[in-house]
Parts: structure tokens; C-alpha cells; sequence
């Protein structure tokens, strides 16, 4: 954490600094540094579209890969926090010419989830999140181990975000519960939200940490690295609520999903744990903390 950076800053300082600070190493770019330039220009500035240059050679295939080397992800890992103050953004669709066997992206247009943002909208939840997020930061002792860190930010969320039960695309407040604004911003959030918000918290804690789906389950949560070893965390199943109500018990953390490994989620004697399948490619996990 940086100690005593400026709260009241111009929205351009801020990008820049942003595009600085937030930088994430983790991930290794594939792409021409032109392609990704107008990607993240788009998302600054709230674009539903963006031409593309077939000088930079952009496929198809690289638009449709997934993984923690995907284009979105690369523009996520840009800045992360400009990434978060959308519902979603990624390339809905796009179009392109033929070229030696492959189609050559000429262009692409993007959503944002729920709501599309203007760029005043954009503008707005970026200074939202960017204050939120620091607070947060202030919160932690750089002096800390990650594993402190880690279980503080694990309960930390869990005590100030509410299980969204009564999500719809149709009203406002609830649709953005699938990502990081809303889990931080509004205090409510599904599985994704919880693990959007988790994973950009760890970010900016220099701590290496992913964002796990799975089909089956219709779920989301966490892969998060302690001393070199990665364990699955899942910050949803810790929030307890009253199933037949559906109501969040507030101020209760549990932690029987912090810190597990592949084997253990994947028992089913583990019920509370229990996390069978899941299609995110994931690195081999440490079985340290199966039994803390």
C-alpha cells in the first residue's frame, strides 16, 4: 500500500497514474501494443465500438481465446480499476476480411453488461471506485504477511457486502451485482461480484490472485497465491444467509472455504466446500491449509 497518495485529484491524473500503479506483471502480452492501446482507449472513454487497423494483425482466434491471457483479460490487467466500473466489458461482436485462410479483425463492438455507460457515467464510477478502493487500502498494514492480508480483505468483504437474492436485469440497482462496482459500490453482489471485487483488492495488494467459473455450478470464486502456492478461496460461501429467506446474516464470516486445495474442494465429504468442476485452466494448488 502507498501511504499518503492524493485523494482530490484531476480524473486524467488519475488514469495515468492508474495506468502506472495498477499495472499487472502477471500476465505476458500476445497482442501488438497498438491493438491493446485502442482497447483500453475504448474502455476509458465508455466506447460501444472501435476500428482496427489490419496492420496489427488481430484474428479472430485471438478475440474467441480464453484464459488468463485473453485480450480482455490483458485490458483488464491494464487497469484494473477502469475494468471494474463496468457492469462487464467485453467484444459482444465483430468484423473482419479473409486473409490467408483467417479472418483479420477490422473492427469490434463492445458491451457493457446491464448498462451501457457514457463517459460521464464511466467518469463518475472510476472516481467512486477509486476512493473505495484506497479506503480499503488504508485499512491494511503494509506490514502485514499475505496471509493476513488475504483473511483481512476475505472478511473485510464479507462483513460489508450483502448475497443480492432478488437480482433482476431490470432494475438498476441489482443488475450491477455481477461485478466489483457493485459488490463495492452498492454493498451487494452474486458470486461473481464477490469475486470481481476480491480479486482487484488482491491486485492492488501486489498479491497474485484469479477469478475461478464454473458451468455446473453457476458459480464463481477465487484462486489467490500465499508463498508461492496457490489455494482456492470462496468468498460467497462464507457469507452465510438464512436459505429459506434469503437474508444475509451481517457480521457473520465463516472460513471453511479460505485457503483449499484442488483435492479438497473436490470432496465430496467437504460439503461445505465442495467445488466439483470448474472450466477455468487453474495452476496446481497446495493442500497447506486443508486443515487450518
Amino acid at each position: 500500500m502507498m501511504k499518503g497518495r492524493k485523494r482530490y485529484i484531476t480524473f486524467g491524473i488519475m488514469l495515468m497514474l492508474a495506468a502506472v500503479l495498477l499495472f499487472n506483471n502477471r500476465i505476458a502480452y500476445a497482442y501488438e501494443p497498438e491493438v491493446i492501446d485502442i482497447l483500453e482507449d475504448a474502455m476509458l472513454n465508455a466506447q460501444t465500438e472501435a476500428d482496427i487497423l489490419t496492420d496489427y494483425g488481430l484474428y479472430e482466434s485471438d478475440i474467441v481465446e480464453n484464459g488468463e491471457g485473453s485480450l480482455m483479460n490483458v485490458i483488464k490487467s491494464r487497469n484494473p480499476i477502469a475494468f471494474a466500473c463496468y457492469d462487464s466489458f467485453y467484444i459482444s461482436s465483430y468484423r473482419g476480411i479473409k486473409a490467408g485462410g483467417q479472418n483479420l479483425i477490422t473492427g469490434v463492438t463492445f458491451s457493457h453488461g446491464a448498462a451501457t455507460l457514457t463517459k460521464a457515467d464511466f467518469e463518475k464510477r472510476y472516481e467512486e471506485m477509486n476512493k473505495k478502493v484506497l479506503a480499503i487500502l488504508d485499512l491494511v498494514d503494509p506490514k502485514w504477511s499475505d496471509f493476513r492480508k488475504i483473511l483481512f480483505v476475505h472478511d473485510y468483504l464479507i462483513d460489508n457486502i450483502t448475497y443480492e437474492s432478488n437480482y433482476t436485469e431490470d432494475n438498476e440497482f441489482t443488475r450491477s451485482c455481477h461485478s466489483a462496482y457493485g459488490a463495492l459500490i452498492n454493498g451487494r453482489a452474486v458470486c461473481d461480484g464477490y469475486s470481481e471485487a476480491f480479486e482487484l483488492i488482491m491486485d492492488q495488494l501486489g498479491i497474485d490472485c484469479m477469478v475461478v467459473s464454473s458451468s455446473a455450478m453457476n458459480h464463481a470464486w477465487n484462486l489467490v497465491k500465499v508463498d508461492g502456492k496457490w489455494y482456492h478461496i470462496d468468498l460467497t460461501h462464507d457469507d452465510p444467509i438464512v436459505n429459506r429467506l434469503g437474508h444475509d446474516l451481517y457480521g457473520t464470516v465463516k472460513h471453511d472455504n479460505f485457503l483449499m486445495s484442488d483435492e479438497y474442494v473436490k470432496n465430496p465429504k467437504n460439503s461445505r466446500s465442495y467445488h466439483p468442476s470448474w472450466e477455468t485452466v487453474t495452476p496446481e494448488t497446495s493442500t497447506d491449509y486443508d486443515t487450518w
